[in-house]
């Protein structure tokens, strides 16, 4: 028999029965999102592992009453050579970024004499901006930083440089501590070039000259490295008594057109970000060198970088239009936060970055195309983001190193290369140091995230300390780790931001690829 439903009956069920589909495919789509029967296992057990870190909360504890130790300001340096524009948009940036001290002349032995502003091996620095001294005397004052100088041993005389002392420290009353004797002349590229003996005859003769014209004064040596381990040994065994400071010079990534690696002519972002772990073995081959040869000095000699940088694979110059390099990236950037983390870290007195201006290794690009340098006038816009890391830490880290312990982060693994003065092992995304300022009750805490991608929890955890509830913030940032200013002035900035809802324990999450500076108060 034929059965007869009213017509809204017939609606009513009807939708019931597509409600009912409808349901149960949602079921098996939640199935197949969540489970992905599809997937391999390893890759299935990635995914998880992922989610969850994303999850994880790193933790941060502080205890501001450990003191490290003091922080030297003269680690935020740069080099100043010749070439430099003297220009007041220069200063100025220079006085902005807060360079403490400056190298001069600041690069290859090429013979200067400091009376006739005459270079013996390269006559065409005679006329550059900044080879008459007393120019150089200016525009360090116009920045407000000091002087670490160069001397010549490689066409000059004891008595020239005992000369320069007086005239800086007793004649012109523009002191300078540090003397640095010579450039690189472990290196077979310099045309100073010789053993450790010849070396330490040498500064043996100058320091007795030096410091007979000012015997407060601090000379320095140059330093081979791990890559120069001979020249080292002899250095200290044959030299230590006449040395206050061993010079690093520190480019401890060398991929480039010259030295490719798997037919790369770049370094990767997280190759050249992972090198800051090895300026503690740098410190501690000096502490060991000195221990077996001359006990006696250890403790007494400073270690210095007198240059160092990230990276080493941008143009020479801008008669090429190829605007790249690592080390002009957003990464270098972060590779400089960290470095200069482990400078305050493990007692580094003093440190200059190369270089202050050049197309290449310049924190801004610079000199006159005109006389064959190889650079453009400086536009007055483009800023090196390595150059915002330096001014993060010179204006806004304190002076007090104290201690802090990060826990929880996930890291990745840094492979050996040709270089014997890289890093090699696991390297945490996020890193942290943490300082105070003396006579004040505030700290300063920096945030490093070296993830391409992820953003990080972590929980700050402050000891005995109770902070206002506001805060001042920075945050150095870009599109990504190889985002960089030159061609996009501004793509990497350094911004400033007021934070509120500070405690004894604070959240803050680190965006990917920042380097992060907090500043708090302590409550009254």
């Amino acid at each position: 028999m034929k059965r007869s439903y009213p017509k809204d009956k017939f609606i009513s069920t009807l939708a019931g029965v597509l409600c009912g589909i409808i349901l149960a495919l949602g079921i098996f789509s939640a199935f197949l999102l969540y489970f992905k029967p599809w997937r391999v296992k390893s890759h299935e057990t990635i995914v998880k592992k992922d989610e969850k870190q994303k999850d994880e909360v790193l933790t941060l504890a502080i205890d501001p009453q450990e003191v490290i130790r003091p922080i030297s300001r003269y680690i935020y340096g740069s080099s100043l050579t010749a070439k430099t524009e003297f220009e007041m948009d220069v200063t100025d940036f220079g006085k902005d970024t807060g360079i403490t001290v400056f190298r001069y002349p600041g690069g290859a032995a090429e013979g200067y004499h400091w009376r006739t502003s005459k270079f013996d091996f390269n006559p065409r620095f005679d006329n550059a901006p900044l080879s008459n001294i007393d120019n150089v005397i200016k525009f360090c004052s116009l920045v407000g930083a000091k002087l670490v100088l160069q001397v010549n041993i490689e066409s000059g005389t004891p008595a020239e440089a005992a000369a320069w002392v007086i005239f800086m420290n007793k004649e012109k009353g523009a002191r300078v501590d540090y003397w640095e004797l010579g450039n690189e002349v472990y290196g077979d590229w310099e045309r100073n070039h010789m053993s450790g003996f010849e070396y330490a005859k040498i500064i043996h003769e100058y320091a007795a000259a030096m410091k007979a014209a000012d015997p407060t004064i601090k000379i320095g040596a140059n330093f081979g490295g791990p890559n120069y381990p001979d020249f080292d040994e002899i250095l200290i065994r044959e030299a230590a008594d006449d040395i206050d400071f061993v010079s690093y010079h520190w480019y401890p990534n060398h991929t480039n057109e010259s030295h490719t690696i798997e037919d790369r002519k770049h370094p990767l972002p997280e190759e050249v970000m992972a090198n800051y772990l090895n300026v503690g073995h740098m410190a501690d081959r000096i502490d060991k060198l000195l221990k077996k040869y001359a006990p006696k000095r250890r403790g007494k000699i400073e270690i210095t970088f007198l240059e160092w940088d990230g990276s080493w694979d941008a143009v020479a110059s801008d008669l090429k239009n190829e605007a790249k390099g690592m080390m002009w990236s957003l990464a270098n950037a972060i590779f400089y936060a960290d470095t200069l983390g482990q400078f305050a870290l493990h007692g580094v007195t003093l440190a200059n970055q190369y270089s202050f201006q050049e197309v290449m290794f310049g924190l801004i690009r610079g000199w006159d195309q005109e006389a064959g340098w190889g650079g453009s006038r400086w536009d007055g816009t483009t800023i090196r983001p390595k150059a915002l890391a330096l001014k993060l830490y010179s204006k806004f880290f304190g002076d007090i190193m104290i201690r802090s312990e990060l826990s929880g982060s996930p890291a990745f693994f840094k492979r050996s290369d040709f270089r014997a003065d890289s890093y090699t092992g696991e390297v945490p995304y996020v890193s942290a140091y943490a300082s105070k300022f003396r006579g004040t009750d505030k700290l300063a805490i920096v945030l490093i995230n070296k993830h391409p991608e992820k953003d990080f929890k972590v929980k700050i955890e402050l000891q005995d300390f109770s902070p206002q509830p506001y805060g001042a913030l920075w945050v150095l940032n870009g599109p990504g780790l190889e985002a960089q200013n030159d061609g996009s002035p501004g793509e990497v900035s350094l911004k400033k931001y007021k934070v509120k809802g500070m405690g004894s324990e604070i959240d803050y999450t680190i965006p990917a690829h920042s380097v992060n500076l907090l500043q708090i108060d302590k409550e009254q």
